[in-house]
């Protein structure tokens, strides 16, 4: 049984009213933040927790996360090509060969590199061993991504603002300002959409 000045979450029993939700009887509750609600008795602490504020900045911190998730993924991109993956060594653990973009084709039963720049891929060549595989793969890394690094390393972002307020992102490029929902990519001119 429920009781004045009970607390569950955010909600404290003020007051036992006279009406009825079905066979459930309705606690008029204050919340931490001030508002007064009228929640039924098999409500309480189990699907009502405040009066809605805490759903209110569950949902705003949810969508903030989301907005940075974005915010980043889009940061990521610089002439059409991921620099978070073309500068990462990392290696998937089903790649059975140890070396991004080199796999073991076994209808040819050669070895095949390739890469991929502006999101196409350039089937680098066949191979029957796997060092000459290699080897191709890392001299096209050094010609197709390295011009692709460096121009960004020169455009790289100098300073990021966040007006608090309102939300807004903004980027400074080369004294540049650039507001990040009018941002799509830096152009860099080495790549064709």
């Amino acid at each position: 049984m429920k009781a004045v000045g009970d607390k569950f979450g955010r909600l404290t029993i003020i007051e036992k009213t006279d009406k009825r939700n079905g066979r459930n009887l309705i606690y008029k509750c204050q919340c931490d933040c001030g508002n007064i609600v009228e929640v039924p008795s098999n409500k309480i602490g189990i699907y009502t927790n405040s009066c809605g504020c805490l759903k209110r900045e569950t949902s705003a911190k949810q969508c903030r996360k989301n907005e940075e998730k974005t915010h980043r993924k889009q940061m990521s991109y610089f002439g059409g090509s991921q620099i978070t993956q073309i500068k990462s060594d990392k290696v998937y653990s089903t790649n059975k060969t140890g070396t991004r973009g080199v796999y073991f084709d076994k209808r040819s039963n050669k070895f095949i590199a390739h890469i991929t720049v502006c999101k196409k891929k350039i089937v680098l060549g066949y191979f029957k061993n796997i060092e000459d595989a290699i080897k191709e793969r890392q001299k096209a890394e050094e010609k197709y991504f390295n011009p692709i690094i460096e121009k960004w390393e020169e455009h790289k972002m100098v300073k990021v603002v966040v007006v608090e307020e309102t939300r807004e992102v903004y980027v400074y490029i080369d004294g540049k300002e650039i507001k990040v929902d009018e941002l799509e990519y830096i152009p860099t001119g080495l790549c064709e959409d």
